[in-house]
């Protein structure tokens, strides 16, 4: 059984969700590959989206743009209609992965019953813990707004460290 399955299998059993993670160092600009990107936060995040029936899928990739390393990094996307309400939403824990400056690591999300309408928003939450030189160091929060449709920032929010 190859590495990516075997995380699969862990993964999905430990957060009922799937993901295979593997950490890139990417030279040029891999963000070029994807329909939508957002850079205003500690992290670059850039994705494809894929409508299949009821569902939508999230591609991509994150990149550590901080000044240090980042473990632990919980990805949460969520559709919004036009009043806020949650509609779907979707998470993924990239486990294990020890996230240096201009590192990148692919992310899968999938959320259930999320067909993009117009006036729909995605809410992009990011939560990792900052590797600080001890074993403890800190934890972060990131979050950002896009239109559902064109993918444009919406409103972006501070940046959280505890």
């Amino acid at each position: 059984m190859s590495v990516c399955a075997v995380r699969l299998i862990v993964i999905g059993a430990i957060t009922s969700l799937t993901a295979c993670v593997s950490v890139k160092t990417y030279q040029d600009n891999p963000e070029a590959q994807f329909t939508y990107r957002h850079s205003a936060s500690n992290f670059k995040v850039a994705w494809n989206r894929l409508q299949t029936g009821n569902d939508t899928a999230f591609e991509g990739l994150i990149k550590n743009v901080l000044k240090t390393d980042v473990r632990d990094i919980e990805l949460n996307v969520m559709v919004l209609d036009t009043d806020g309400k949650v509609l779907s939403e979707g998470a993924v824990l990239l486990p294990r992965v020890n996230l240096k400056k201009n590192d990148s690591v692919p992310f899968s999300v999938k959320l259930k019953n999320a067909v993009m309408e117009k006036g729909n928003v995605l809410q992009f939450l990011l939560r990792y813990h900052i590797n600080n030189g001890s074993w403890y160091g800190r934890d972060g929060q990131s979050s950002f707004t896009v239109d559902a449709a064109t993918g444009a920032a919406i409103e972006e929010q501070r940046e959280q460290q505890n």
